[in-house]
Parts: C-alpha cells; sequence; structure tokens
C-alpha cells in the first residue's frame, strides 16, 4: 500500500527552508525591471522578492534578457544613493555622459551572484516575448524561462504555429546549454480575447499557461461581449476538458503578479505580491522546480497558504488541507467537467467597431464546464472522483480581503490546485 507523506511545511514571508525533504517553495515567474518598462532595477526587483519571502523569481523583461554589459540609462544622484546605500556603497557604476549622469544596469549574472543562496533564494532568468501581430493584431505573449540568451519571437502566422515554435526554440535552447527550461503562455485573455481556448487545446506541446495575470485581464476601453467569451475559471475548465477527451496532458495554470510598478503599491498599477505559485520540490534548483511543475505539484493563491495536496491514484481521490489562520473561514469547491460535456464548437466573427478589434474563433456551451461537484466549509475536505467526471481541481476561498482589491480579483484570498484525473 501506498504511504502518503504528509507535508507540513508550508510556504509563507520569511521561511528558510531546508534541503531535508520536498516542501512548498513560493515563486513569481512574471515581473519586470528597468531592463524593459519596470520601474525598478534588476536588483530591486530581485530584492523585493527576496525580501517577501519567495524562494525563487523571474524578472523577465521585454524582448531582452538581461544579459548587456554595457547598458547605461539616466539617473539621479538620489537613486544612486539609495541604491549604494541598501546593496553596499560602491555597488552602482555610473559616468557622466554630456553632462547627465548616468547608471550601468546590472545583469542577470551580476544579480545572481548578489542574491541566489542556496535552499533560500533562486533567481531563474527569463524573459518576456512580446508582438501584438498575430494573426493581425492579436497579442501573445510567452515566458521562456532558464534561458542563457533572449530567445527571438517567433515568425509565423498563426497562434498555434507561433507557440509551437517557441517552445521548440525554449527547448532546443535548452538541450543545447545542458540546462532545464520551460516556457508559460501568458495572459491569454488580454486584450480583448486575444488567444482562444482553441490554440491551447491544439497544440500539444503546450505545458503551462496564466491562468491568473491580476494586471492583464480585459480591458474597459472594450465593449464585452459575454456571450461568445469565456471567463478566466471557464477558459481552463474548456482546455482542460477538450485535452482530456483527445487523450492530452493538461496544461497547468499559472499564477504571476507580472509586477512593473514597485513603488506605489495601489490598485490596477501592476504591482508585486498579488498572486503567486508554490511549487512542492525536492530542493531549490530550476531543475527540481521544473519536474515538479511538469507533474502539476504545486499551486496558485493570492494570499492564503494550504498545508498540503494529494491525489490517490487507486481511488480517485483528491484531498485539500488549508494552512488555518485565526478567525479566518474557507470554502473549498471542488470544480470539474462531465464526461457527456456539450463538444459543440460554434464559430463566429465579431467585425470591428468603434472600442472593438475584430475577433472569429469558437464559442462553448459555457455552462458545461467546470462545475462544482461538491462545497465544503473548513480546512480539509476530499472529493472521490465519479464514473462520469472527466477531471477535477480544486479552488479554496477564504473570507479575507485580499492585499490591493480590484475588479479583475476574487475579492478574498484564493487559492486554486491543478486538475488530476
Amino acid at each position: 500500500m501506498k504511504k502518503t507523506i504528509l507535508l507540513f511545511v508550508v510556504c509563507l514571508f520569511g521561511f528558510l527552508p531546508s534541503l531535508e525533504a520536498a516542501q512548498w517553495y513560493r515563486g513569481v515567474t512574471h515581473a519586470h525591471s528597468n531592463w524593459s518598462d519596470g520601474n525598478v532595477t534588476l536588483e530591486e526587483a530581485a530584492s523585493w522578492y527576496q525580501f517577501h519571502g519567495y524562494h525563487f523569481a523571474t524578472i523577465s523583461d521585454h524582448r531582452i534578457l538581461q544579459t548587456d554589459p554595457n547598458r547605461w540609462v539616466d539617473v539621479s544622484q538620489e537613486k544612486v544613493d539609495e541604491l549604494d546605500a541598501k546593496f553596499g556603497k560602491g555597488w552602482t557604476d555610473t559616468r557622466t555622459v554630456d553632462g547627465k549622469l548616468q547608471m550601468r544596469l546590472k545583469t542577470i549574472g551580476e544579480a545572481e551572484k548578489k542574491f541566489n543562496e542556496p535552499g533560500r533564494f533562486l533567481l531563474i532568468p527569463g524573459l518576456e516575448l512580446t508582438a501584438h501581430t498575430v494573426e493581425g493584431d492579436k497579442a501573445l505573449h510567452m515566458n521562456p524561462l532558464n534561458v542563457t540568451k533572449t530567445i527571438p519571437y517567433p515568425d509565423d502566422p498563426t497562434l498555434a504555429g507561433t507557440i509551437r515554435k517557441a517552445i521548440a526554440a525554449t527547448r532546443e535552447h535548452g538541450q543545447a546549454e545542458k540546462r532545464p527550461t520551460l516556457l508559460i503562455v501568458n495572459h491569454p485573455t488580454s486584450y480583448y480575447y486575444d488567444i482562444e481556448p482553441k490554440a491551447l487545446i491544439d497544440v500539444d506541446e503546450v505545458e503551462f499557461y496564466e491562468f491568473f495575470n491580476p494586471d492583464f485581464q480585459l480591458r474597459t476601453t472594450y465593449t464585452l461581449n459575454d456571450e461568445q467569451f469565456w471567463t478566466r475559471e471557464n477558459y481552463w475548465d474548456i482546455v482542460s476538458a477538450f485535452r482530456t477527451v483527445a487523450g492530452k496532458k493538461f496544461v497547468y495554470g499559472v499564477g504571476a503578479d507580472d509586477a512593473h510598478n514597485y513603488l506605489t503599491l495601489e490598485k490596477l498599477t501592476w504591482i508585486p505580491g498579488v498572486t503567486w505559485i508554490c511549487v512542492r520540490a525536492e530542493e531549490l534548483t530550476a531543475d527540481a522546480l521544473f519536474q515538479a511543475m511538469r507533474k502539476g505539484d504545486f499551486y496558485i493563491s493570492t494570499g492564503m497558504e494550504l498545508d498540503n495536496i494529494r491525489f490517490e491514484d487507486s481511488t480517485k481521490t483528491l484531498t485539500v488541507d488549508v494552512k488555518p489562520e485565526e478567525g479566518v473561514k474557507y470554502r473549498i469547491d471542488f470544480i470539474g467537467t462531465k464526461k457527456n460535456f456539450d463538444r459543440m464548437e460554434e464559430p463566429f466573427v465579431l467585425e470591428q467597431t468603434a472600442t472593438n478589434p475584430t475577433r472569429a474563433g469558437f464559442t462553448y456551451r459555457f455552462e458545461d464546464f467546470g462545475v462544482t461537484l461538491k462545497s465544503v466549509e473548513g480546512t480539509t475536505a476530499s472529493y472521490t472522483m465519479k464514473d462520469d467526471d472527466l477531471y477535477v481541481r480544486a479552488k479554496v476561498t477564504s473570507d479575507r480581503p485580499i492585499r490591493v482589491p480590484n475588479e479583475y480579483e476574487p475579492p478574498t484570498e484564493t487559492a486554486w490546485t491543478q486538475p488530476y484525473r
């Protein structure tokens, strides 16, 4: 009989884990610095996550890995003094050009030397592949992780072809460099339902996508069409259901805050610390983290912590244990899709309007996807799959408000497990 090892080591601020057993590591896979459009330096972004108890972070600037040792930007003397006070006297390299003070941006290699500490904190190099012209005007962004150079944006006219080429380029780079890599498809619902579920259903190679990116939900400049389009929740279930009946692997969901603004920490300003993942891995290395993620051994959170997630293959039972906090109430919902769901994929075309771009795709019978199979009030619950269930995942909701409320998030702290079958 298999023994279930209960892991009570959790992912929380300030926790420094040992390397003795598999445990939860908290991390972010998508954030920015002033190498692109973030408002702090690479070292300040890394420091924010390290200081706030994260174990790993990828600062994924747009279209560039931070490797150029001769990249300079204008700077004030006050900023130089601030950086030197924070990271050590003489940390900042400066020069004066045409009467303007400039500083040299630190590379990812320099940042790794500064911040990486075995078992405690790991910077995973990466970048964000960014384009807004796929299939005419769609924005398809992707994050290759643990790369050593800037991966170019693939040249392909279709969403599916672009994703395939990006995954292949990331894998080939990893094989050439003898290092583990993975690729995440970013914020599929921005800017205006740009990446339809069918793109992830059809591309067998897709492993991960951003289920929750709080700063890249549908923009209020567009008039929404609820009848044709999907929500964040049922998008995942549409993909999971169709891939399951096709005999394909799950696409696992990731949460990332996509931070750009580390200074004001107000709602709708792309701030850090809004959502993250916790990965249960044997050690804090890219290889161990990626292996665990490819097994679906991680969860998404906007604040709460889970003690344990376990799925018993022999009984098809998913059990979730919350790490409770005093005075906070919890509800555990088990969510899935039934085998008899409507396979209808009805094509539609929405013509361009004064506010909306043209969109063509497929709509679905949305009520068939992501139905609630069971709900439990409390901190632990189990669900055994029925014969007509395709898969099951869990969503845990608390009654404690999230840190910085905005209209694109659940109003209270929430966590999501991966799907199981």
